[in-house]
């Protein structure tokens, strides 16, 4: 009985063997679909904060002008301005 069961076993080795190669390659297609999908929404996140942080920009000038500004009146009537080391960022761009 054993043996008559291998038998059938073996029959259909060839289409299970031919079905999960085709999952497999299945899976690896939808695998990279998606992570070009990733991709495509990490650089769409990045473009977009570009866009604002360049949209915010003179707005960021203004501030550090009105700031020079104020610091130089308090100077100018003999009050101490708070100064710390140089923390800006410097862009390598």
């Amino acid at each position: 009985m054993f043996e008559g069961e291998r038998k059938s076993h073996v029959l259909f080795l060839p289409h299970t063997i031919y079905r999960l190669k085709e999952v497999d390659d299945r899976n690896k297609f939808e695998t990279l679909e998606q992570l070009c999908d990733y991709f495509e929404e990490y650089k769409k996140f990045f473009k977009t904060g570009h866009m604002r942080m360049t949209q915010l920009e003179p707005r960021l000038k203004e501030y550090r002008s009105a700031i020079e500004a104020r610091k130089q009146q308090f100077r100018n009537e003999g009050k101490q301005v708070i100064t710390y080391p140089n923390t800006r960022f410097e862009s390598q761009f």
